[in-house]
């Protein structure tokens, strides 16, 4: 169970941290423009 829990917990944090590179790519590139 435990092992589990920690593969959701690191697709969620990857999910988030993609996330997160996206916003500020998308930032950078609306600040250049």
């Amino acid at each position: 169970m435990g092992s589990i829990d920690l593969k959701t917990a690191r697709m969620q944090t990857c999910c988030l941290v993609i996330l997160l590179a996206f916003s500020i790519y998308y930032a950078l590139l609306a600040r250049k423009n």
